[in-house]
């Protein structure tokens, strides 16, 4: 484990050369065509399940509307012909009228309970439409695994990719020359041809004074961990990059992660920040929390905003 608070010590050398093998395999056996069709066919599972859970909300709903109108058509049929009765009954019997109207008591208590029921029922229903579409416990489960299964995969294709953060803009700049040149400071030789693309990302926000992120995507899984692990080891400044000298300030190299998980690491920097963790990190493309150094505490993967909620309410 690191003294510096962000991740834990780890064998690179044994795990880099593992997780090279299992690499180099995974990405022969998946071109891109085919992880675009995963996506492809995950996205029509997910839709299918949406389709699936709005098919029987609606039919409840339709089931709970028809109830409601046979329950309406019944006390209207049942209160007109007691009235007919009754008024057929009140022209002959006048010596009958107490008993009518004893009756006719009954039938204004019934016509409560029905109305009583009626509303209910349209509670029930506008509840239903509120809350469309409503899943089942298996649908939600399935729900869950299709988005859990994409995720994966939009994180996969990006297995090859590292971020830098904190490189000033410059004009005629040649960001393949500024890796290269950053590689050599780690005491990594690399060959410009493992560089498969760089770029800097758009900018969003127009009035912000940060620096565009580069990615850099490499021919090798194993080169781009070496280079994050080298980098974080090193703790990267403007002044030790080169051509930089008359500016100051940190550069951060990282894994590239999808946005969802960007998001998802950042808030659980700040569960380590708030809430008594000690580590918080990434590791091939996934996103682990540690309490402490004790033998005891074990690490804790975050898929999910869910689970951190969990962690925050004591359950480690």
């Amino acid at each position: 484990m690191p003294g510096d608070g962000t991740t834990p010590e780890r064998n690179e050398g044994s795990e880099t050369g593992a997780a090279g093998v299992g690499t180099r395999a995974k990405t022969a056996a998946l071109t891109m065509e085919q992880l675009a069709q995963m996506m492809v066919d995950m996205e029509g599972r997910l839709t299918k399940v949406l389709s699936r859970a709005n098919s029987a909300t609606n039919e409840k709903i339709n089931k709970l509307n028809s109830a409601v109108k046979d329950l309406e058509k019944t006390h209207k049929d049942k209160f007109s012909s007691m009235e007919k009765s009754h008024g057929e009954r009140f022209a002959s019997l006048d010596m009958k009228v107490l008993a009518n109207d004893a009756s006719l008591d009954n039938i204004n208590k019934e016509f409560l309970e029905m109305k009583s029921q009626i509303v209910e029922l349209q509670r029930e229903v506008n509840e239903l439409k509120s809350a469309q579409p409503v899943m089942s416990d298996g649908s939600l489960s399935e729900l869950n695994t299709v988005k859990e299964e994409l995720e994966d995969l939009r994180q996969y294709t990006r297995n090859r990719n590292l971020v830098i953060d904190g490189i000033p803009v410059r004009t005629g700049e040649n960001l393949s020359a500024l890796f290269l040149r950053m590689g050599q400071s780690l005491g990594m030789n690399i060959d410009p041809n493992e560089i498969e693309a760089i770029h800097r990302l758009p900018t969003r926000n127009i009035n912000t004074n940060r620096a565009p992120t580069i990615v850099v995507q490499v021919k090798s899984r194993p080169l781009r961990d070496n280079f994050v692990s080298a980098a974080k080891k090193k703790r990267f400044t403007l002044e030790n990059i080169g051509q930089f000298e008359s500016c100051s300030g940190n550069v951060f190299v990282s894994e590239h992660l999808t946005p969802f998980r960007s998001r998802l690491f950042y808030e659980a920097r700040m569960m380590r920040k708030n809430h008594g963790f000690k580590y918080a990190w990434v590791k091939s493309g996934k996103i682990y929390l540690k309490k402490d150094d004790d033998p005891g505490s074990r690490s804790v993967e975050i898929k999910c905003m869910a689970k951190l909620d969990h962690l925050k309410s004591g359950n480690h």
